[in-house]
């Protein structure tokens, strides 16, 4: 089972509440949503773009074909925009898969390597 996850980072600086141990740069990510589709992903990043787009200037959106060779543009950025802030928009492809099957299928291809490479 594969879904799409549609997050938002911001990068940027505050005043470091520890200015002993910290330089102030600080990351806040937030998950806007889930989605059973690429699609409907696409859609809800477009309309969260939208209301991003009242502080910040992107250049591109999210598309299913208008990436480089015509793969689904993934991701959204205003990299050098609104006085230091920065600001990522991104669509991730999230597998669902047992545990235990990867944990086989990995120790499986690591003793096929370790045999090869002998």
């Amino acid at each position: 089972m594969d879904k799409e996850l549609l997050t938002i980072e911001f990068r940027y600086h505050a005043i470091p509440k520890d200015s002993e141990y910290s330089d102030g740069y600080m990351e806040k990510k937030i998950t806007i949503g889930v989605y059973d589709t690429l699609e409907e992903a696409v859609n809800e990043g477009n309309k969260t773009l939208s209301t991003l787009s009242s502080k910040f200037k992107f250049s591109y959106k999210f598309g299913l074909h208008n990436g480089i060779f015509g793969y689904p543009n993934r991701l959204v950025t205003d990299f050098y925009s609104h006085k230091g802030i920065e600001v990522f928009v991104k669509i991730t492809p999230l597998h669902f898969e047992d545990v235990a099957d990867v944990m086989n299928e990995v120790i499986e291809s690591q003793n096929k390597y370790n045999i090869w490479e002998k």
